[in-house]
């Protein structure tokens, strides 16, 4: 099995969380004479919600990647993963049968395929572009689910007081993205300092995060049954 690596996916979420930081603070440059903020400002700390907002979603979707390409890299049978990754590997075939209105043929066929390959199929069958996704849309309860689906350290633990920081970015992210609010109008909520400290706090407590994950992942009982 191949050694768990999130490296890559730290490296991109510094990237991203780097270039919201730099975002506020050239928008702070655009401030006028008298000290007072600028369209400009205002408008970039609206947007940094959004660009931290596609961090932590590109984060948990390249985090699923990677858990699921070690999985995937098993030299043995599907069956003998946890059931999480098996479930990722069967992912298609459970639509099937879920989307199928022919009763028989569920009971008489589908179900015995799905049967036989969880019974013989190598890992190689692992969908890694599979994410659990819960339907919350990036709430809060995503990360949640996610460390639930994948057997993970409880995010309650690690975020602790900083956990209300996601569905505030989540919330703020949707009213730009949606046409709710202007960019502009979301910036107005936050002074520059408050908005350097968001950012940092959310680079700290996802880094946490991924360190949890890191102590976990890199060994091979993490996977197997």
């Amino acid at each position: 099995m191949k050694k768990f690596d999130s490296s890559s996916v730290r490296d991109a979420f510094i990237d991203s969380v780097e270039a919201a930081r730099l975002l506020v603070i050239g928008g702070e440059a655009t401030f006028d004479p008298d000290g007072r903020s600028s369209d400009i400002s205002r408008e970039t700390r609206g947007l940094a919600y959004v660009l931290l907002y596609g961090a932590y979603e590109k984060l948990l979707k390249a985090l699923s990647r990677e858990l699921l390409e070690t999985a995937a890299s098993h030299s043995g049978y599907l069956r003998e993963l946890k059931p999480q990754f098996g479930i990722a590997g069967m992912h298609s075939h459970l639509q099937s049968i879920g989307d199928s209105t022919n009763r028989k043929k569920v009971l008489d066929e589908e179900a015995r395929k799905l049967f036989s390959k969880i019974a013989s199929e190598k890992p190689d069958c692992i969908q890694c572009s599979f994410f659990p996704d819960d339907g919350s849309h990036m709430k809060y309860k995503q990360v949640q689910f996610f460390c639930r689906y994948f057997g993970l350290p409880d995010p309650n633990e690690i975020f602790k007081n900083d956990s209300n920081l996601i569905n505030q970015i989540v919330l703020n992210r949707n009213a730009i993205a949606h046409g709710e609010q202007s960019a502009d109008e979301v910036g107005r909520t936050l002074s520059y300092g408050e908005s350097i400290d968001l950012i940092e706090r959310w680079k700290d407590c996802w880094l946490r995060f991924l360190k949890a994950v890191d102590d976990v992942a890199e060994f091979d009982e993490f996977y197997l049954c």
